[in-house]
């Protein structure tokens, strides 16, 4: 391999790293709270409503695909939600009272699982800017 086709491996190579590295912080710029994980399929059975002679109805399939999301375990515990048809806001407050909040988007179009992660290293700078 000659020095130059060395120098243009690398220099694609470093490019590929800026473009990945760029799309991951833009996207991370509209993080607040919640980290997009995966995604969750459930399936089960349920009997929905009675017949006419009041007997459960047979059971039927059901299949939920969820977008799951992970919440900082330092968040704490869930205290309340609100929202609009658009945008919903979780609250969350930990054992020193400090309230947090997660947002997720289009909460009519989609469903959701959010589950806490545990977090390590937590740094907080609490100066006035």
């Amino acid at each position: 391999m000659t020095a130059v086709t060395r120098g243009v491996l690398l220099t694609t190579a470093l490019v590929a790293v800026a473009f990945v590295a760029g799309a991951f912080a833009e996207d991370a710029a509209n993080w607040v709270g919640t980290l997009k994980s995966h995604r969750s399929v459930e399936r089960f059975d349920m009997s929905v409503g009675v017949t006419a002679g009041q007997a459960a109805r047979r059971a039927v399939q059901f299949e939920e695909v969820r977008e799951v999301y992970a919440v900082p375990s330092h968040y704490g515990k869930l205290v309340s939600v609100n929202g609009d048809a658009k945008t919903a806001v979780l609250w969350f407050t930990d054992d020193a009272g400090i309230l947090r909040n997660v947002r997720l988007d289009d909460t009519s179009e989609r469903m959701y699982e959010v589950r806490m992660h545990e977090t390590s290293r937590l740094e907080v700078d609490a100066r006035e800017r």
